[in-house]
């Protein structure tokens, strides 16, 4: 099987290993993505998902989730305080304070120029 948006020969894989275009797009629901019910198959080669890139007007482009963790570590005035108050035993207390926290960002990218943009 070849991959309908490089020509790249895919072999039996489900993904192009050029492009990494699907070996098959299903057909798009207009209520829930917002693109035309019966995409033609051009687009849906193409990942046609009804969104425009505000850059360049192509109906190209998927989201994306990008996850940032932060926190987490040694925290050394948690452990000053407790060398102070325990002796050296207390300087275990600085990795006590040290939780971390991730936030997720969903944005929408254009296959074609590759800008980010808020869907």
């Amino acid at each position: 099987m070849y991959c309908k948006k490089c020509g790249t020969d895919m072999g039996n894989s489900t993904f192009c290993p050029h492009c990494g275009q699907p070996a098959s797009v299903p057909e798009y629901d207009a209520e829930v993505v917002g693109g035309p019910k019966n995409a033609s198959n051009n687009e849906q080669a193409n990942g046609y998902s009804g969104i425009k890139c505000p850059h360049c007007g192509s109906n190209n482009c998927q989201p994306m989730t990008e996850t940032k963790v932060s926190g987490g570590g040694y925290d050394p005035g948690s452990g000053c305080c407790g060398y102070i108050l325990f002796g050296p035993l207390g300087l275990l207390c600085g990795a006590c304070n040290s939780g971390t926290t991730s936030t997720n960002r969903t944005y929408w990218i254009c296959r074609n120029c590759g800008r980010r943009f808020n869907g």
